[in-house]
């Protein structure tokens, strides 16, 4: 089958059909075929608006926005009116050769199929490094659309402009383009005097005022600057005096600054164009007349009417590029406009100012007239500019397609992420925070520094999106950043009032124009808090898969948000996407497993614990699910079970028993049914399994038919029919009395539940033998004991605590014997100090449940335990 190669910019990771025929699009989801592409399949595709439609893409453009890849045209069973039928060519083209490419190859007739490649991300060491922020200098690279802007100011100037001085201004938000705008208008001359003469082209002179510090220092460079371009204009016939005021212009600073300093000062009081020039004058005269540099006698009238003779004669203009004008402190902004005034009235002289109207205002000042306060009397520079022009907005396809450009640079063309979470980030980037090349630059600068230190680790959509309130919104950014408890649901105030307050302060944080938007953005971000900060609105907003990036609302993954690297008591992603793509693997996992079990957080708890829920949540997210991952499991969980893992919120604990207790309900969950009593008993039969975990798991399969345990709550089917139940439980309970009887079955970690499947399935003839034959051993004791006891966390002394509502079973147990064993290993100091209140607790609380007295105390007061 033919097939056309082409290079092009694809979209990021979306996967559906999209069957076009005139205006109906019916768009459906589809499977993702072997080779992970994407099919879009066009039926009567006529234009590139129809593909841009049927690919739901918000302008044209967004069908090659990010990353290289391969595109192939296949299956064209119709006649294409591009290349012939049955040839295969190759070619590669920017976004704008495909798009007319696509125009040309119009499907005639019949289905026309466009497979999309996906991408790999980029390598770190391949991502690209901040962007300098320069401006453009070529009308090839004009992404906003400010071509015709500038090409209509250039034959302005070049064909309309009069002979006398002139001065335009070109004004625009601070980095709106003003800069760039401008490149391509001096390229826009340089092309319209192509054929010129030399000596009759416009003589182009920069002068960017930022680049020099001090007033004097400003002044003499803008003189120097005049000096060097008029300069350019002298022949043979130029009198010697106007050569030698050109000359000492050239030189300007300190010969002819003279006094100029002082000008500010006239303009800060309120002094207007005639007394601001007059000063000019005045300074400029003292540094004509000033020592071994003096001239002539001549006043500065009669020098500058020579230059003007000049000028007018010249043949050409000279064009004065002012840039930067509000970048200036407002004294140096008043000396530039004062210069400009002074001088801008020469013929042929025309200076183009750049500059933000609202910055410039300010420095110079605008009153309001003293007889009518609705009045605003002219500013400064409205007296100097002649004609005002504003920049047009730059062009927001443009603006797009840069900042997808730049992100695709830093992080690859194909991040895994939500397409909904990405759209509402993206619409309200551009409604409000991307409004110029600026704004993009900054975001971009700032995620080509967090992106490195965090990837893969954090979820694209919520570091984009804070980053944005970092730079544009910092106080509903502080507000996050200062609320973790209570934006991640685990903390925060705990009175309603006090919610909804701070809640409501949250949504006060940004501003009104836009605050119902950056609502939505904290809602996507933080789901736990929806309901409170949008009482009325939806809440059906779920967060994606962990492995996509840990989210900013999760308590793991807040944190690396701001702290710019990958949290350490978490364990990394990375290592999560290698386990899940391996879980079928018994050797990985269990590498993986003993790996972590050696490594602790911060807390004092080992990375096993966390790893069995990261384990489980891929299995409930679909991973691939063998029989090899339980009876690796069951190899590994008793030493799981002795090292327990706590983490005690409120009065909630949880240990690796319950961690395991769901997991290998997840496991049970995914076998097939048919095979699924068959393979637990071959994991549970084998030596190597533990004990302990076998009698986990036979009290968990038990549940469901009201054996060993009373289930918590009762699940619609049972996980094993009964039979296949009592087969799995009989199995355990043999090797349990096997290890009985050769002296090989511990205490620790789960004793309770080993002694309940042994009475289970065998009887409680056995396991009562066996417990009257441990009591002489105080470890063995005190483990019969704290087994028929439950743990409890309290948030008020006594923390930790054990507590026992009724008597052992009393077909297993001689509750009197226990006790009377603890009793005398206590008293000959046999228990250790940390096991001491509970097994106090247990004698004088069985005592009380047999009748018998209790010596001294209250029974509470015994109850403590830091075990």
């Amino acid at each position: 089958m033919p097939s056309l190669p082409i290079k092009y910019l694809s979209d990021i990771g979306s996967t559906f059909v999209a069957q076009v025929s005139g205006s109906l699009i019916s768009p459906r989801p589809v499977e993702k075929s072997e080779s992970d592409e994407m099919v879009l399949t066009h039926t009567g595709l006529r234009t590139t608006e129809e593909l841009r439609r049927a690919a739901l893409h918000p302008d044209p453009l967004q069908l090659a926005r990010t990353g290289r890849g391969e595109h192939r045209l296949q299956s064209h069973r119709g006649r294409l009116s591009g290349p012939p039928d049955g040839k295969v060519s190759k070619c590669r083209v920017r976004a704008l050769a495909v798009r007319s490419s696509i125009r040309r190859w119009r499907c005639r007739r019949g289905p026309l199929e466009w497979r999309f490649a996906r991408f790999a991300p980029v390598a770190a060491d391949q991502m690209t490094t901040l962007a300098a922020d320069s401006p453009i200098t070529t009308k090839a690279e004009d992404r906003l659309q400010y071509r015709a802007f500038a090409e209509a100011l250039a034959r302005s100037i070049v064909y309309r402009a009069p002979s006398d001085g002139f001065v335009i201004g070109v004004q625009a938000q601070w980095g709106m383009g003003k800069s760039s705008a401008i490149n391509l208008t001096l390229e826009a001359i340089r092309e319209l005097q192509g054929d010129a003469p030399e000596r009759g082209r416009i003589q182009v002179r920069p002068f960017n005022p930022w680049l020099f510090s001090g007033l004097e220092t400003l002044a003499a460079a803008y003189l120097s600057e005049l000096g060097r371009v008029v300069e350019n204009t002298l022949d043979q016939g130029t009198p010697e005096r106007t050569r030698r005021f050109v000359k000492d212009l050239i030189r300007g600073g300190a010969e002819m600054i003279g006094g100029l300093t002082a000008v500010g000062t006239v303009l800060a009081t309120g002094g207007t164009a005639a007394p601001a020039a007059a000063a000019v004058k005045s300074a400029v005269t003292g540094g004509l007349n000033y020592g071994a540099h003096r001239i002539d006698n001549r006043s500065l009238d009669d020098m500058i009417d020579d230059l003007r003779g000049h000028l007018a004669g010249i043949g050409t203009k000279i064009l004065v590029v002012v840039d930067d004008l509000d970048r200036l402190q407002p004294d140096e902004v008043r000396q530039v406009l004062t210069l400009v005034k002074t001088f801008g009235n020469l013929p042929n002289v025309i200076h183009l100012l750049i500059y933000d109207r609202a910055i410039v205002d300010r420095a110079v000042g605008g009153t309001a007239s003293p007889s009518d306060k609705d009045r605003r009397l002219p500013t400064y520079l409205e007296k100097i500019v002649q004609v005002a022009l504003d920049l047009p907005p730059p062009d927001l396809a443009g603006l797009r397609s840069m900042t997808f450009e730049r992100l695709t640079a830093i992080v690859g063309p194909a991040p895994p992420m939500n397409e909904e979470d990405w759209s509402t980030v993206a619409h309200i980037a551009f409604e409000h925070y991307l409004r110029s090349p600026r704004d993009v630059a900054r975001l971009c600068n700032a995620l080509s520094v967090t992106w490195p230190a965090v990837v893969g680790e954090v979820y694209l959509p919520d570091l984009v999106a804070i980053e944005m309130l970092r730079h544009f919104d910092e106080r509903t950014c502080d507000a996050i950043r200062s609320n973790k408890g209570f934006l991640v649901g685990q903390g925060g105030p705990l009175g309603e009032d006090e919610r909804k307050t701070l809640a409501r302060s949250i949504v006060e944080s940004a501003l009104p124009s836009r605050r119902d938007d950056v609502v939505d953005l904290v809602c996507m971000m933080f789901p736990a808090i929806h309901g409170q900060l949008k009482p009325n609105g939806f809440t059906g907003h779920e967060q994606s898969e962990t492995l996509t990036g840990r989210r900013i609302g999760a308590p793991d993954g807040f944190d690396a948000y701001f702290r710019f690297s990958s949290p350490t008591d978490e364990i990394p992603l990375s290592d999560l996407r290698a386990l899940k793509e391996r879980l079928g693997s018994p050797g990985y996992v269990r590498a993986a497993i003993q790996a972590v079990a050696g490594r602790y957080r911060s807390d004092g708890i080992s990375f096993a614990g966390p790893l069995l829920d990261e384990i489980r949540k891929m299995l409930k997210g679909g991973a691939a699910c063998e029989p090899g991952l339980l009876e690796t499991l069951l190899d590994l969980a008793d030493p799981l079970l002795i090292a327990k893992d706590e983490v005690a919120d409120f009065s909630f604990i949880t240990t690796n028993g319950k961690r395991l207790r769901r997991l290998f309900t997840a496991i049970v969950e995914r076998l097939p049914p048919e095979g699924r009593g068959d393979a637990i008993a071959v994991a549970i039969n084998r030596s190597s399994a533990g004990l302990h975990a076998c009698a986990l798991i036979v009290a968990l399969l038990g549940e469901d038919h009201g054996i060993v345990r009373k289930p918590e709550k009762r699940r619609s089917s049972p996980l094993l029919p009964l039979a296949d139940v009592e087969r799995i439980g009989s199995l355990v309970a043999g090797r349990i009395g096997e290890a009985a009887r050769t002296e090989n079955l511990a205490t620790q970690p789960c004793i309770d539940l080993v002694i309940s499947v042994w009475s289970a399935f065998s009887g409680p003839e056995g396991p009562k033998a066996w417990v009257l034959d441990k009591l002489a051993a105080p470890r063995a004791a005190v483990d019969l004991a704290f087994g028929e006891m439950s743990l409890n966390y309290s948030s008020a002394p006594p923390y930790r605590f054990r507590r026992m509502s009724q008597l052992p079973d009393a077909a297993v147990f001689d509750s009197a014997a226990l006790a009377d064993a603890l009793e005398e290993h206590l008293a000959h100091g046999r228990v250790d100090a940390a096991d001491r209140p509970g097994a106090e607790y247990f004698v004088k609380r069985a005592r009380l449940l047999l009748g018998g007295p209790t010596e001294g105390g209250n029974l509470d007061d015994l109850a403590e335990d830091d075990s």
